[in-house]
């Protein structure tokens, strides 16, 4: 599925749903547009309407590398050289400026899962986190991973 960006406008694709943001004086429309699988057609949902504009933080909550999986690695490893303990980000779903590549790639699901309005402490996720605005999450790096905190908070905050 390709990426359209237009303007002040974002289209996000996340596995068979398209969401189309479009900026207006501080909220935001969601225009929900699901893929059909066994057909090619879309149809545009009604679930439309207006919605506060939504933030998420992302707090570094720890970097650590894996010393008994050095016997992998070419060089030792040294923790992530791109995070601290401590850092925090901010993003509307633009990758921050200075955030890694390869970690945000990792995260960006979660962020937009938020951002569409969905949490991880319901449905299938029950009982997973306490605070249905906030998940922890990782990057994939096996030797030196980092653990984050993603956060729902409004966009003025």
């Amino acid at each position: 599925m390709t990426h359209t960006f237009i303007s002040n406008n974002l289209c996000l694709s996340t596995h068979k749903t398209t969401y189309v943001f479009f900026k207006n004086k501080g909220c935001t429309k969601i225009l929900l547009y699901q893929q059909c699988i066994h057909r090619e057609e879309r149809h545009i949902d009604d679930r439309e309407g207006d919605v506060q504009m939504k933030k998420i933080r992302i707090k570094v909550l720890k970097t650590l590398v894996q010393k008994d999986l050095q016997r992998y690695c070419a060089v030792p490893l040294e923790k992530c050289p791109c995070h601290t303990e401590g850092q925090v980000f901010y993003t509307t779903y633009e990758k921050p400026e200075g955030f890694c590549d390869w970690a945000w790639n990792d995260l960006r699901p979660y962020i937009a899962s938020f951002l569409t309005g969905g949490n991880f402490s319901t449905g299938i996720f029950e009982d997973w986190m306490k605070d249905k605005k906030t998940m922890i999450a990782c990057c994939t790096d096996g030797i030196r991973p980092v653990i984050f905190e993603l956060k729902v908070i409004n966009a003025t905050s």
